[in-house]
């Protein structure tokens, strides 16, 4: 029971700082790329990927970014795990 006080206000801080403004993901998406040379990093930097090209969807602890994929819509592919304000990026070849 010593722990509940823990758990909860760590959830709390969770849900308050959870990342789902898709200005925040952009500026964290380009500082990223520029020391990457993936596919999604030389799109960016021709100015060719837009905001839209993302996905953002909130879990109310967490946010996820998914690529999206225009041809499948079941076949989104996870870019990012937003958490306490930041964005941490899965994909090695981004």
């Amino acid at each position: 029971m010593k722990s509940l006080p823990f758990f909860v206000i760590l959830g709390a801080l969770s849900f308050i700082t959870n990342p789902v403004d898709r200005e925040i993901f952009k500026a964290q998406l380009y500082n990223h790329v520029q020391t990457k040379s993936g596919f999604i990093a030389g799109m960016i930097a021709k100015g060719a990927v837009s905001l839209n090209a993302f996905t953002i969807k909130n879990y109310y602890l967490f946010s996820l970014a998914f690529l999206n994929d225009f041809g499948a819509e079941n076949n989104q592919q996870l870019v990012a795990v937003g958490y306490m304000g930041k964005w941490f990026f899965v994909k090695s070849d981004i």
